[in-house]
C-alpha cells in the first residue's frame, strides 16, 4: 500500500501543463497531477495500466505500473502515482545515448510499428470526424500567429480527404516521442498514453514524424547540439518499417503530421518564441517535402 507520508524532492512541468513529482517515502515513485480529469484522461490512464509487455531479441517493452489507481480516486484528486523509473528520456536521450541505446530504440520503433501493423482494421469514415476534431483544437488556441497556421492547415487538409476516408483503426500509444519513453538498459518503458479521437497506427507513425523528422525534443539545442541531435534521429529512423508502408498509409501519416502540429498549439505560452518557431518551420518543411511521404 502506498502511504501519503512522502518526501518531495523534484517538481517539473510538461508541456501539457500536466505536473509532475518525484516523491520519495521507503521507495521513489513517480506522481503526476492533472489539470483537470475527464473520461478521455481516464481511457488514456487504462491504456497504460492495460500495456501487456512485449519481448523481442534480448529488449523489453515495458510501461511502469500505476499503484492503488481507482476511477473514483482519480476523479477527486487529480493524480496518480506509478513506478520511478530511473532511465534516460526526452532530450536527455538526444544527448547521452550510446550506441547500444541507439540500436534499441531504433530496433523497438521497427518492432512495435510492425506489430502494431497487424491489428489493423480498415473501416471507412466520416471526414466530419477529422474536421470536427480540428475545430475543437481551434477553440483552444489563444495565440493569433497560430490561429492563422491552423486555418491554413485546415484548408489544406479539408481539400485533400475525401468525404469517406478508408481509415486504418488500430491500437496505439498516441503520443511516441522520446520524451515519453524512458530507456533503461535494454528494457524500454513506455509512458504518458493517450487515448486519441483516431486510433490508428498513423497517429504513432505522426508522432514519431514529429520527433525525427521535425526534432521536437531538440527544438531548445543550440546549434552545435542540434547537428548531435540529427544525427541521432537519422539513426533511430525507424527505415525498415518506413521503407515497406505503401503509398496510401504514407499520406495519411502526411495530413496527420500536421493534425499532430495543430494539437500541439493550444498549449503553447505566448512567451514560449522557441516552440512557436518550431511549429511555423514545422509546417513549412511539411508542406514542402511531400515527397518524403511518398
Amino acid at each position: 500500500m502506498i502511504k501519503n507520508n512522502y518526501i518531495k524532492f523534484y517538481t517539473s512541468n510538461s508541456h501539457s501543463s500536466s505536473q509532475f513529482e518525484i516523491l520519495k517515502n521507503r521507495s521513489v515513485f513517480f506522481k503526476k497531477s492533472f489539470n483537470r480529469v475527464d473520461s478521455r484522461v481516464l481511457d488514456s490512464i487504462y491504456k497504460q495500466i492495460n500495456f501487456k509487455q512485449l519481448k523481442f531479441n534480448s529488449i523489453r517493452v515495458l510501461s511502469p505500473s500505476i499503484y492503488n489507481f481507482s476511477k473514483k480516486n482519480f476523479f477527486k484528486n487529480k493524480f496518480i502515482v506509478m513506478q520511478h523509473i530511473d532511465g534516460m528520456s526526452g532530450d536527455q536521450i538526444l544527448n547521452d545515448s550510446d550506441l547500444d541505446t541507439i540500436n534499441t530504440i531504433k530496433s523497438f520503433y521497427n518492432y512495435y510499428l510492425e506489430k502494431n501493423f497487424k491489428t489493423i482494421k480498415w473501416i471507412t469514415v466520416n471526414k466530419k470526424i477529422i474536421l470536427n476534431k480540428l475545430n475543437e483544437i481551434n477553440r483552444s488556441i489563444e495565440i493569433k500567429s497560430l490561429k492563422v497556421l491552423y486555418k491554413f492547415i485546415f484548408k489544406k487538409i479539408n481539400k485533400y480527404y475525401p468525404k469517406g476516408i478508408k481509415w486504418p483503426f488500430s491500437y496505439c500509444h498516441g503520443d511516441l516521442t522520446l520524451g515519453n519513453l524512458i530507456i533503461k538498459e535494454k528494457n524500454v518503458y513506455l509512458i504518458d498514453f493517450l487515448k486519441t479521437y483516431n486510433e490508428s497506427i498513423v497517429q504513432d507513425l505522426a508522432k514519431i514524424i514529429q520527433e525525427i523528422y521535425l526534432g521536437w525534443s531538440s527544438r531548445h539545442f543550440n546549434s552545435n547540439l542540434k547537428t548531435r541531435a540529427n544525427i541521432f534521429y537519422e539513426k533511430i529512423w525507424p527505415s525498415e518499417y518506413w521503407k515497406n508502408l505503401d503509398n496510401y498509409l504514407k499520406t495519411l501519416t502526411y495530413f496527420e503530421s500536421f493534425i499532430t502540429i495543430c494539437r500541439i498549439m493550444p498549449f503553447v505560452k505566448k512567451n514560449d518564441d522557441v516552440t512557436i518557431n518550431w511549429l511555423e518551420e514545422s509546417i513549412k518543411r511539411l508542406n514542402k517535402d511531400y515527397i518524403f511521404f511518398k
